[in-house]
């Protein structure tokens, strides 16, 4: 008789038991389940939000012959992002450079330039038009920028050049690779302002 008592005992909590999980308790589980599509958390609602490139000076320079040299200094204001790869030109009153294609990284300066344009008259008014920007967000730059970009710039002098009528100049300078990556080619521009 005792043994029959623990059965039933058993066998009646088994039976409540599931009953309450199946009644009960599922219709919270699918309740639950179907509830997680509307509290989702995108990682991109917490990343701040990206700006558009910003063009800090622009300028012309004409030269005797109807050639103009275009230039254009840009910032990236995002330091999560780089915009790896963007066509530019630049527009004027009287036409627009040939477009060219260009990259900045997070955080990052460079110049831009479109050289020996012919035109007609003098250009005037001469804006940077950016384009067709593709950005891809690069994690941990802060810390790797400090070992790709060490490249300190030595022994430079600016020399005129010898039997040049027109007044042109020679510039010379070193440049080091402190960094832990063999580069095969590395463009370096070379802007001479007025002033330094």
């Amino acid at each position: 008789i005792a043994l029959v008592s623990v059965c039933v005992l058993l066998w009646g909590y088994s039976i409540i038991r599931l009953t309450y999980l199946f009644v009960v308790e599922e219709p919270k589980t699918r309740a639950a389940v179907a509830g997680l599509s509307d509290t989702l958390v995108r990682a991109r609602d917490f990343l701040p939000p990206m700006q558009e490139i910003q063009t800090i000076a622009t300028d012309v320079f004409t030269q005797s012959d109807g050639q103009s040299d275009f230039y254009a200094q840009i910032q990236n204001p995002n330091t999560q992002y780089a915009a790896l790869s963007f066509t530019y030109s630049f527009v004027y009153d009287d036409g627009e450079t040939p477009r060219a294609t260009g990259y900045l990284l997070p955080g990052g300066e460079m110049y831009l330039t479109a050289l020996g344009v012919a035109s007609q008259r003098p250009p005037k008014n001469p804006r940077l038009f950016i384009e067709s920007v593709s950005w891809k967000r690069i994690l941990g730059w802060e810390e790797r920028r400090a070992t790709l970009f060490d490249f300190p710039v030595s022994e430079s002098t600016v020399e005129p050049t010898p039997n040049d009528a027109r007044g042109g100049v020679a510039v010379h300078f070193t440049v080091t690779n402190n960094t832990p990556y063999n580069f095969w080619a590395m463009d370096v521009p070379v802007l001479l302002l007025r002033g330094d």
